[in-house]
C-alpha cells in the first residue's frame, strides 16, 4: 500500500526564501509506503525533466542530519519513494530538489517542509510516563516544540569493581647484541 502525496514547487529565480509548508505529516521510521509526486514550475510553465541527468532530493531534519535521495522523471512529474532515513527523527523536515543536466548546469527548487510524527511504538516502550493509554491517539494538530530544559545532576559515582587477574606473561624476546668492551687498565687495589 503506497500513499501518494502530490505537490508543486517553484524554480523561478527569486522564489521565496521561506520553505513551502506542505499540509501532510508522515510517521517516523515508516518506509516504502510514501511516494512524492512533484511538479516543478518556472513561472507558469512546468519544466521539462527529460533532459535531467540526475534528480536529487535533499532532506534535512531538525537535528541537522540529512540524506540525499534520487528521484526519477515520470508522467506525473518527479517521482520519489520516501525511505526510512528521511523520516528518522520526529519534527519538521526541510527538503529541496536539484536537477542536473549533462552540460554541468544545476537547478534548485524552492525548499519545502513537512512534519514527521513520532513513532507510536516509542511511546509504548515507556509505560511509566503515563502515555500508554493514549499512545495510539495521534489525531489533531502538532503543536510547537517546547524549549529544552536544563541538564540534571549526573548522580553519584558508582563503586569500582574488583580488580581482574593478571594476564599471562608474554614471550621472551631475542637476546640483544653484546656491548662494546670497556677501557683496559688496572683496577684499583686496596693495599
Amino acid at each position: 500500500m503506497i500513499q501518494e502525496f502530490t505537490f508543486s514547487l517553484d524554480a523561478t529565480p527569486g522564489y521565496e526564501a521561506q520553505p513551502k509548508r506542505l499540509d501532510f505529516a508522515l510517521t517516523q521510521k515508516d518506509f516504502s509506503v510514501y511516494r512524492f509526486l512533484i511538479k516543478v514550475f518556472s513561472g507558469s510553465e512546468e519544466i521539462d525533466y527529460s533532459g535531467a541527468s540526475e534528480i536529487e532530493l535533499i532532506f534535512v531534519n531538525e537535528d541537522g542530519d540529512g540524506v540525499i535521495g534520487t528521484g526519477r522523471a515520470g508522467s506525473e512529474g518527479i517521482v520519489y519513494d520516501v525511505g526510512s532515513k528521511e523520516l528518522q527523527a520526529a519534527g519538521t523536515v526541510e527538503g529541496a530538489i536539484q536537477l542536473s543536466v549533462p552540460s554541468a548546469l544545476r537547478l534548485t527548487t524552492q525548499r519545502f517542509a513537512f512534519s514527521v510524527l513520532g513513532d507510536p511504538r516509542r511511546r509504548l516502550e515507556k509505560p511509566d510516563d503515563g502515555c500508554v493509554s493514549g499512545a495510539m491517539d495521534t489525531e489533531g494538530e502538532t503543536g510547537e516544540k517546547g524549549e529544552k530544559g536544563d541538564k540534571g545532576d549526573p548522580g553519584p559515582q558508582g563503586e569500582q569493581g574488583p580488580q581482574g587477574e593478571q594476564g599471562p606473561q608474554g614471550e621472551t624476546g631475542a637476546q640483544g647484541q653484546r656491548g662494546a668492551p670497556g677501557e683496559s687498565g688496572l683496577s684499583p687495589r686496596t693495599i
